[in-house]
C-alpha cells in the first residue's frame, strides 16, 4: 500500500471513527440511523455489482424492506421479522411480474439476496439493545465498539502478516492475495484485539465471552470478507464502491461485521456476557 493511499485512509478513519464511535455509544434512534445509512448504501452497493450483466435488481423495494427490518429490530426485536420477510418476498415476485424486465428470475433472485445478506448486519441493533441485568445502557454500546475494533485489529494483522511473510494461498481461487499465515495472524489479532477492549471498558463481561468473540471474528470475520471477494470476483470488480477514498465501498469495510454480528448475538443469547 502506497503511503498515500494509507494517509487518505487515516483521514476516512479519522472522519468515520468518531461518527461510529459517538452513535455507537449514545445507542437509541442515533444506532438505529447509523445503520439505517450504512445498511442502505451497501444495499446499492450490492445491486450495483450486478447491473453491468443484466440483472436489473428491484432498488425501491429492496431498500424500504431493509429500513422496515431495522425498525422491526428496534421496536420489535425478532417478533415481527419472519412474516415481515414473507410479505416482502411475496410483494417483490408480485411486482416484478409488472415491472416486464428481462431476467426476472435474477432480478428477484438478486434483489431478495441482497436484503437477505446486507439485512445481517441488523443484528448489531439487537446486540446494542441487550439487556442483563446490573449493566448500565453503555455497556452494550462497547460491546458492539469491541466488535468493530477487534475486526479491525484482526484484518489489520492479517494483512501485514500476510504481506510480510505469507506464502501458502488461504482460497486462491476467491482471494489470491489472502494466505494462512494472514488468516492465523488475525485469528490471534481478534483474540487479542478482544481482552485489550475487555480490559478498557468491559470488564463486567466474562473471560469466556470475550476468548468467544475471538474466536468467532477470527473465523466468521474472515470468512465474511472471503464470502464478498467470492461474490465481487464473480461480478467482475475490485471493490464494493468508492465512496471511502483509500477503503473502497461500505460493503467492503463492513463485509466481516455481516458474518460476525448474528452469529456473537446468538451466542449472547444463550450464555450471556
Amino acid at each position: 500500500m502506497k503511503m498515500k493511499e494509507f494517509g487518505i485512509r487515516l483521514v476516512v478513519a479519522g472522519i468515520g471513527g468518531p461518527i461510529i464511535l459517538g452513535s455507537t455509544l449514545f445507542g437509541r434512534f442515533a444506532f438505529v440511523l447509523m445503520v439505517i445509512l450504512v445498511e442502505v448504501i451497501a444495499l446499492l452497493e450490492f445491486y450495483r455489482l450486478f447491473s453491468p450483466h443484466g440483472i436489473d435488481s428491484n432498488r425501491f423495494f429492496g431498500i424500504l424492506t431493509i429500513v422496515l427490518i431495522i425498525l422491526n429490530l428496534y421496536y420489535y426485536k425478532l417478533k415481527y421479522l419472519i412474516p415481515l420477510l414473507m410479505f416482502s418476498l411475496l410483494i417483490i415476485m408480485s411486482h416484478e411480474m409488472f415491472r416486464n424486465k428481462k431476467r426476472a428470475i435474477e432480478n428477484m433472485g438478486v434483489t431478495i439476496l441482497g436484503i437477505l445478506y446486507i439485512g445481517l448486519f441488523g443484528s448489531l441493533i439487537l446486540i446494542r439493545e441487550f439487556r442483563q441485568d446490573s449493566f448500565p445502557y453503555i455497556t452494550s454500546g462497547w460491546l458492539v465498539m469491541q466488535i468493530f475494533f477487534t475486526i479491525w485489529i484482526c484484518d489489520t494483522a492479517a494483512y501485514l502478516w500476510g504481506m510480510k511473510f505469507g506464502s501458502h494461498p488461504l482460497f486462491k481461487r476467491v482471494s489470491p492475495k489472502k494466505t494462512w499465515e494472514g488468516a492465523i495472524a488475525g485469528f490471534i489479532g481478534a483474540i487479542g484485539g478482544a481482552f485489550f477492549v475487555r480490559f478498557l471498558f468491559l470488564r463486567e463481561t466474562s473471560v469466556q465471552y470475550t476468548v468467544v468473540l475471538g474466536l468467532i471474528i477470527g473465523i466468521a470475520g474472515q470468512t465474511g470478507d472471503l464470502i464478498e471477494s467470492f461474490i465481487k470476483r464473480n461480478a467482475g470488480v475490485k471493490d464494493s464502491g468508492n465512496i471511502l477514498p483509500g477503503h473502497g465501498g461500505f460493503l467492503d469495510r463492513f463485509d466481516s461485521v455481516l458474518a460476525v454480528a448474528p452469529v456473537v448475538y446468538f451466542y449472547i443469547c444463550i450464555f450471556g456476557i
